[in-house]
């Protein structure tokens, strides 16, 4: 059942993923996306949405996946969706959150047929099965990565932007950038080397 969710190269693309290629692990990403757009429809509620929309929580799950990628000890197809769905509904929850505790509460927001809105999401530490201190670890750790972004230079932050909000192919940020594959390849390694 699993496989069939993901692309048929996908168990070849995580070995060459793990061995250092870059387009392999982009091809993961990629063809994971749409299963994860599916999932984050269901989870995010749709007061939430009103505030965060699914690109972003795939968004975001994607650059944590990406960066703690090497921290993924999983072979079967399973055990990477899962990897993943675990990341997803932690940001999920991280979300409501920041949208509970706002100044701009999503309670308190009115849509345009007139109705309020609620929160959907139970803040359950059994949810994610972890600690508090791994929790906040797993914070500080994602603080880091974020503040690593926004220091990198424009070219690096901008094929970052393309690669995980946009979940574009090397070769279509490529032709967007007016670069070789070879050069957004490099840009991508070497913007992965500085958030690490």
């Amino acid at each position: 059942m699993f496989r069939s969710l993901l692309p048929p190269s996908w168990q070849a693309d995580l070995v060459a993923a793990r061995a250092g290629s870059m387009d392999a692990l982009n091809r993961l990403f990629a063809g994971v996306r749409p299963y994860l757009l599916k999932v984050a429809a269901g989870i995010l509620p749709d007061d939430m949405k009103a505030r965060f929309d699914n690109e972003d929580l795939v968004q975001n799950t994607l650059l944590e996946a990406f960066v703690a990628f090497s921290s993924f000890r999983g072979s079967t197809a399973k055990e990477w969706l899962s990897w993943l769905l675990h990341i997803l509904r932690h940001n999920a929850q991280d979300m409501a959150r920041r949208g509970h505790r706002s100044k701009r509460s999503v309670a308190r927001e009115i849509h345009a047929d007139g109705s309020g809105t609620t929160l959907g999401l139970r803040e359950d530490l059994a949810f994610t099965k972890k600690t508090p201190e791994t929790i906040l670890i797993r914070r500080e750790e994602w603080a880091s990565v974020k503040q690593a972004i926004r220091e990198l230079p424009d070219s690096l932050r901008r094929v970052v932007r393309l690669r995980f909000r946009h979940g574009l192919s090397c070769s279509a940020i490529a032709q967007r950038l007016e670069r070789s594959e070879n050069a957004v390849q490099l840009l991508c390694q070497r913007a992965l080397e500085r958030i690490r």
